[in-house]
């Protein structure tokens, strides 16, 4: 219920958000140079989620979708309905019942929260009153590219807010941030990227009981990940000095 074909705007990964970025520099560029990079971020996504929305919307996905094992849509609703309803949760000696939303940490709750945030995304597309590159969503931090004044910024910005009532976004716009673990930049009329982090990463040791194999391929997965997320040779560089 949560592949491609069902939440198409919903990106994965770091390598489905490159996917659309060069796509859009192959057939968009030189953009407008009032193009800025657009962020947005859900307040509290989990705990907002309106579960019976999910649940229709899960119900009507599995029309389409149907269970191997044979299973109902309204069978496998009910369900679904008793894992979000009763999912008690201790902190120290005491015991909480979330009365809404999701609760975070269980195995239910990301793809049940993409489900959702997938018809509030098509909601989004559907009636936009502003033109925009590619709106695309990584649970509950949305990216896009637009083109504009300050009107049409604050018109993007009051539409996701309109949205649905449970639901408050930050947006913001700039020629580069952060996203994921990249940091885009709008440079000569190009999209253009290179590694991000917002804290410094934590490796297995080389004391670690890890598998030789395991340690032995951490060097070649983080020269791999850095030089995808590094569109010139000079951000590669500054990566590999930077973590070396």
């Amino acid at each position: 219920l949560t592949s491609k074909d069902e939440l198409p705007r919903n990106c994965k990964s770091t390598k489905e958000v490159l996917e659309t970025v060069i796509e859009i520099n192959e057939n968009n560029t030189p953009l407008p140079e009032d193009t800025v990079i657009v962020s947005c971020d859900v307040s509290k996504m989990y705990p907002n989620v309106d579960v019976e929305e999910a649940l229709s919307s899960v119900e009507r996905r599995l029309q389409t979708n149907p269970s191997p094992l044979g299973l109902s849509p309204a069978t496998i609703v009910s369900g679904l309905r008793i894992c979000m309803r009763c999912n008690c949760v201790q902190f120290k000696d005491k015991f909480y019942l979330p009365n809404r939303g999701v609760a975070q940490g269980a195995c239910h709750a990301c793809d049940f929260s993409d489900i959702w945030m997938g018809d509030i995304t098509q909601k989004h597309l559907d009636t936009c009153p502003v033109d925009t590159l590619h709106f695309s969503l990584y649970r509950d931090d949305g990216l896009d590219f637009m083109s504009g004044d300050e009107e049409k910024k604050e018109a993007l910005k009051n539409h996701l807010n309109n949205l649905h009532p449970n639901l408050t976004w930050t947006v913001e716009c700039a020629k580069e941030t952060g996203y994921l673990d990249l940091w885009l930049m709008i440079e000569n009329g190009r999209i253009e990227w290179r590694n991000y982090r917002k804290a410094p990463p934590i490796y297995v040791g080389p004391d670690s009981c890890h598998d030789p194999a395991v340690t032995g391929a951490i060097v070649k997965g983080v020269g791999h990940r850095g030089r995808i997320n590094s569109s010139k040779d000079e951000y590669f560089e500054d990566f590999i000095e930077d973590t070396a």
